[in-house]
């Protein structure tokens, strides 16, 4: 299990989330995992997030239904 969780709360700001999703994976410290939670948008968020996502990082995505 991590030691830290970094989740981020979206809707409709793919752009914006997609620079913090980098910025989180370009982090030195390894012992997170990255929850996104998206709230429904109907953007290119989720496609965005499961283009990122990566056996070797810890990017998880859930989606409020």
């Amino acid at each position: 299990m991590p030691e830290t969780s970094v989740i981020l709360v979206t809707y409709n700001r793919s752009r914006e989330l997609e620079r913090s999703i980098r910025s989180v994976l370009s982090q030195s410290y390894l012992d997170y995992e990255l929850i996104v939670v998206d709230d429904c948008s109907t953007d290119r968020t989720e496609g965005m997030v499961k283009e990122l996502e990566d056996k070797r990082n810890k990017l998880c995505l859930a989606i409020k239904l």
